[in-house]
């Protein structure tokens, strides 16, 4: 069955996961491309940085710790200090 203009510009006219240039492109696409381990290499040499990462490592021991000797359960305590460490990290940099 033969298809006619109108039915094919149609379906490609719909975009989706597979034929959507923003996906694959924009500003957040173009700073992941631009990226490279060298980029993470001296982040421990950022004052601000340093200070938030060790705040956040502290911070989530402390209450991994905390939440592990009061439940008594290892996977929720780890849970804890993970999500912990990150809250504190970020909020504090």
């Amino acid at each position: 069955m033969p298809q006619n203009a109108e039915s094919t510009t149609t379906a490609n006219a719909i975009p989706n996961e597979h034929n959507d240039p923003g996906l694959t492109q924009g500003p957040f696409w173009a700073v992941l491309k631009k990226l490279s381990i060298d980029d993470f290499k001296n982040t421990g040499q950022i004052p601000c940085a340093r200070n938030s990462i060790l705040s956040g490592i502290g911070g989530g021991a402390l209450f991994g710790i905390m939440r592990l000797l009061h439940s008594g359960n290892v996977a929720f305590a780890t849970q804890t200090a993970l999500g912990s460490c990150c809250l504190i990290g970020v909020g504090a940099w």
